[in-house]
């Protein structure tokens, strides 16, 4: 070996933390950890010299240079990434690594015993405290042979160019030019168990150590494959304050060319498969750790030979920054962003999620208010764990913009939003009309993508031509009702208006006045336990025209989803009609027949009076522009509604597409169900049908992502803040809907309990939106995490005249089942234990 080679391939023990820019951060630690008496297996690193050497003398730097010179790749655009990474990595794969070094890599490996290797990626910007890149580069694992090593080192290298890694480089402001990649290989060990520890809670908590351990290789827990042991461990001294057994029916073991995974006896499944000496002694590794580092750690582990072995450790740097240190601004920000997505999104949300949450920004951006990418505030890891950044907004030179911008959103009129929204909602009729059954794979994702931005230029439509200058005008319309001497609640300007919502409204209470109507039917819903099946419905004798009913206000509203801005992590009511069996069945138990039409007719007769005294208190100069702006402010809420529901007409759509795509890979026998392709990217599906990613790989990381689904849910539930306590008794939130309601809790976390509600209870729920509707009319007051004076939960309360509080943050983890509450609509508290009313005295008390 030359003294050039030498520098360029070294031992582990040979490098340390000063070596990042040489060896890369995963390398440095664990050489420095090596040097440090840690027991990690021995190794040697292909330095990030050799991956640059690869590069010119392979003509790739040209290559990249001319990809990368984009302007989309350059914004990070996923699409733009996509293509910029196939064609990249491709060349890569087609380089061959030249001769000498060829040679040199192969003599290292023979020095390590020719035994199976693992082939590990390091970045030379990865593990850095404020950057991680962990999980975006490759390893490849139980590599026996000189041949597949070469191959395992050209997939590690191109790795550094996947469309993940270019666009997480762009959003961190990492040049592409200066990251390079060392690559380091490593013994394996054939360890009896191993597993994951972090020094910190993820979820959270900072008082315990949580460990997860299964037998055989770590790939068994990061894949999904198994369920493993849990155990929690107090930081202080390291005893075992919760043990849960998992099933461990598999395990993972090397074997030539790769690994495989092979059965655990009964035996041995039924007992922890770490001894209480191999806690300790993880534990006190833990803590000699994270004492070095300074920071909480994410260590992977083997046990072997009665001795735990450190595999990598590297700092958990994904943590959402505490509530308590957020502006108010920026608690404003997560609390649009958690009413907007109350339940976690999935990894194949990631793109849909960031892109619409961008028409979002775009329209503030569009006035001169600056925020940064959707994609540095919604973000997520590689375990498919979400996390909001909120952000403050920021104010500079482009706030000269904002009067000209203002302009011309007040500017804007009914016939040019409608015009746009039947332009799209023509393109997303024709996608809904191609029979998806017909395409081939990639054109599955295609049709998927056109669909997903249509939905984009909805939702652009919706901010920038519809809810901004809608608040301008509901402003003004405050100021002109002033004038007039009134003050006005800004949901009366919208009584006796027909929208989307009302719509449903109105086709649901007509579903349940059939069933009031027919006996046999209203014995079917009235009845406990579960909603009536098809078949029960068919075989009374108005059964059939009722379930003909039902299809005929499916293919009128059956787009509606719970919630509208997450394509892959919901279901429309089409999908699953349970939905609209469980409103049913609340309106039949309320017994109001006829109630909603009444309630429209309520609502329009006080908003005749409203205007009426309005325009009696007005100049007369203004009355016709008093008019002309309230006729203007009601079809801007109809065309948000109409907008609202195009966006999830276009998602179920490409929703379709997906799942069709995912029936294909169970049958193929490369998912284990349909519902599992909701755990890729899109983006690597994408790299999937164009022979990019590898199917064993796209199937470790889904299962990865599945195994840390209950964890990635209680991340994005966790992220709401602690409850503010009313003198101990209660919680302060927003004013919703006036007056005063007593009564016991119910807890009602997602459609699935809607059956569970009954007549004069209190409503405690994360979120409503327009399929939690027949709900008010059994509840006696409502309370929720989220929502302000205008969101749906306050509309749909005043218009059913029952009190509301909403945002108190934590109402659901606060308050319990059965207790009583008075629920003031007019302070905007929640009071518990309160007295019980005199005998004689109303419980509920509403607005006039």
């Amino acid at each position: 070996m030359s003294a050039e080679e030498a520098v360029e391939i070294v031992g582990l023990t040979h490098v340390g933390r000063t070596d990042v820019s040489r060896v890369g951060g995963k390398a440095a630690s664990l050489g420095q950890r090596l040097r440090d008496g840690y027991p990690l297996p021995e190794g040697f690193v292909i330095t990030a010299a050799v991956y640059r050497r690869f590069v010119s003398e392979g003509r790739l730097d040209c290559l990249l240079a001319r990809v990368l010179a984009g302007e989309a790749v350059g914004r990070g655009e996923p699409v733009a990434c996509e293509e910029a990474s196939a064609e990249i990595r491709a060349a890569f794969e087609a380089v061959p690594v030249p001769g000498e070094l060829e040679r040199a890599i192969v003599d290292a490996w023979q020095g390590l015993g020719r035994g199976p290797v693992a082939v590990r990626s390091s970045a030379t910007a990865e593990d850095l405290p404020d950057a991680s890149f962990a999980g975006q580069q490759e390893t490849v694992l139980g590599v026996t042979e000189a041949a597949a090593l070469l191959q395992a080192i050209r997939r590690c290298w191109s790795s550094l160019w996947t469309s993940r890694a270019i666009a997480y480089r762009v959003r961190q402001g990492f040049s592409h030019e200066e990251v390079s990649l060392a690559v380091v290989v490593q013994r394996m060990i054939e360890p009896e168990a191993a597993g994951v520890l972090f020094t910190v809670d993820p979820v959270g908590g900072a008082d315990e150590m949580v460990v997860n351990a299964a037998y055989g290789l770590g790939e068994a827990i990061v894949s999904g494959w198994v369920t493993p042991d849990q155990w929690r461990l107090a930081r202080d001294d390291g005893r075992v304050v919760a043990q849960t057994l998992g099933s461990k029916e598999r395990r993972v073991v090397a074997c030539p060319g790769g690994v495989r995974t092979e059965a655990v006896p009964a035996e041995h499944r039924a007992r922890p498969c770490l001894p209480e000496a191999a806690l300790l002694e993880l534990y006190r590794l833990a803590k000699r750790i994270e004492a070095d580092e300074g920071v909480a750690q994410d260590i992977e582990f083997a046990w072997a030979k009665g001795q735990v072995h450190l595999l990598q450790s590297r700092p958990v740097t994904t943590h959402a920054p505490r509530r308590g240190s957020l502006s108010r601004s920026q608690r404003r920000m997560l609390d649009d962003v958690l009413e907007h997505y109350p339940s976690p999104p999935v990894p194949l949300d990631e793109e849909p999620l960031q892109r619409g949450y961008e028409q979002l920004l775009a329209m503030a951006r569009d006035v001169g208010v600056r925020f940064p990418p959707a994609s540095d505030i919604l973000r997520m890891d590689d375990d498919g764990v979400f996390r909001a950044f909120p952000v403050g907004p920021r104010f500079g030179v482009g706030m000269w913009r904002m009067p000209g911008a203002l302009r011309v959103a007040l500017r804007s009129r009914p016939e040019r939003w409608n015009a746009r929204l039947r332009e799209l909602g023509g393109e997303i009729a024709a996608l809904r009309e191609l029979e998806v059954g017909q395409l081939r794979d990639d054109a599955l994702l295609g049709h998927a993508r056109r669909a997903l931005e249509a939905g984009y230029g909805v939702a652009r439509v919706r901010f920038a031509e519809i809810i901004l200058p809608s608040a301008l005008w509901g402003a003004w319309l405050t100021v002109l009702a002033r004038l007039a001497g009134q003050r006005v609640d800004p949901f009366a300007w919208l009584g006796g208006l027909r929208y989307r919502t009302v719509d449903i409204e109105h086709g649901l209470q007509e579903l349940a006045d059939r069933v009031l109507a027919q006996p046999a039917l209203r014995a079917l819903y009235e009845g406990e336990g579960a909603l009536p099946s098809e078949r029960a419905l068919a075989a009374v004798g108005e059964g059939p025209g009722f379930l003909s009913a039902v299809d005929r206000f499916l293919q009128e509203h059956g787009a509606r989803t719970e919630v509208a801005y997450l394509p892959f992590a919901t279901r429309s009511w089409a999908e699953d009609p349970s939905g609209v069996h469980l409103a049913v069945r609340s309106i039949v138990r309320a017994g109001q027949s006829g109630a909603a039409p009444e309630r429209t007719r309520a609502g329009a007769q006080r908003f005749e009076d409203l205007v009426t005294g309005i325009q009696a208190g007005l100049p007369r100069f203004l009355r016709g522009h008093f008019e002309r702006v309230l006729s203007t402010y009601r079809a801007a809420h109809v065309g948000r509604e109409a907008s609202l529901y195009a966006i999830e007409e276009a998602y179920g759509v490409a929703r379709r597409a997906v799942r069709e795509l995912g029936r294909r890979l169970v049958e193929r026998g490369l998912l284990g169900a349909v519902d599992h392709v909701t755990f890729a990217r899109l983006s690597e599906l994408d790299a999937l049908s164009a022979g990019q990613l590898d199917v064993a790989e796209l199937r470790r990381r889904v299962g990865r992502r599945r195994a840390r689904r209950e964890l990635a849910v209680q991340v994005w539930r966790t992220q709401r803040p602690p409850p503010e306590v009313v003198s101990g008794e209660g919680l302060n939130g927003t004013a919703g809907s006036p007056g005063v309601a007593r009564g016991p809790v119910r807890l009602v976390h997602s459609a699935a309990d809607f059956g569970s509600l009954k007549l004069g209870e209190i409503l405690v729920c994360p979120y409503t939106d327009p399929t939690w509707t027949p709900l008010f009319a059994l509840a006696a007051a409502v309370v929720s995490n989220t929502g302000g004076a205008l969101s749906h939960a306050a509309i749909v309360a005043r218009e059913y005249g029952i009190p509301a509080v909403l945002g108190t943050e934590a109402a659901t983890t606060t308050l319990r089942n059965g207790e009583e509450v008075v629920v003031d609509g007019n302070t905007g508290r929640v009071h518990r234990s309160a007295p019980r009313p005199a005998p004689g005295a109303p419980s509920v008390s509403r607005a006039s």
